[in-house]
């Protein structure tokens, strides 16, 4: 399976592409005018791929074993290294923090991934970004596959969640029931999709969030969470 370079940290790996991609964004704007910033984006994305070396044909993903899918992502089990393999929806990059009406760029989910490894200690590395003959582009990561007692519970309540974001600073901002969000108001970052199927308990009885959205809330969206943050004095 493809490996980051030895002695490189992942999330420094992953903040470098992110801001290769987002110069190769404003680039290709300049070069194209009239293009969008997430067309130039999946544009800068296979080049930075490209250079890279992790460019690969739609078929690099036939050598994992599929195990699920979800609104983001098809999931599958890396059998040689026991990590879990995601692979993103063709041309799309999951959810947008900016807002809901938004749809997110290739910048956005680099950096997304960035801060799951540098917040919250996670080990998200770039396999490879795949390119098919119709030009479809996907993102293909893994991070370390989490396992659960079955014996024991599981599924963590709203309240363990709410403790758990808050050790690094992040409270409830909710503007839907349905779909739990969190902010830092010194980071400006937001955490969307946190519910109990994205943040699991492990073996150890750890705490670990798998398949949140992180990233920098646009102004509409951060003026709609200041009216209900609160947090704690």
């Amino acid at each position: 399976m493809a490996q980051e370079a030895v002695g490189r940290h992942p999330e420094d790996s992953l903040e470098s592409a992110a801001n290769d991609i987002r110069a190769g964004t404003v680039a290709e704007r300049a070069h194209r005018p009239g293009i969008s910033s997430r067309t130039a984006g999946q544009l800068a994305l296979v080049a930075w791929a490209r250079r890279v070396g992790k460019l690969r044909p739609a078929n690099f993903i036939t050598q994992f074993a599929w195990n699920s899918s979800g609104a983001e992502h098809d999931v599958f089990h890396d059998e040689e290294s026991g990590r879990a393999v995601k692979v993103t929806r063709p041309n799309q990059y999951g959810h947008c923090p900016y807002g809901p009406e938004y749809e997110s760029t290739p910048h956005e989910y680099f950096m997304r991934l960035y801060w799951q490894n540098a917040i919250f200690g996670d080990d998200v590395r770039i396999l490879a970004v795949t390119l098919d003959d119709e030009g479809h582009v996907q993102v293909v990561h893994s991070q370390p596959w989490v396992s659960a007692d079955e014996t024991k519970p599981t599924v963590l309540t709203q309240v363990e969640i709410d403790e758990y974001f808050a050790r690094s600073q992040f409270y409830p901002a909710t503007l839907n029931p349905d779909a739990p969000l969190y902010y830092n108001r010194e980071m400006d970052l937001i955490i969307g999709d946190a519910h109990e199927a994205n943040v699991l308990r492990d073996l150890d009885g750890a705490i670990l969030p798998i398949d949140i959205v992180i990233g920098k809330p646009g102004p509409q969206l951060c003026s709609e969470i200041l009216r209900v943050y609160r947090e704690p004095s």
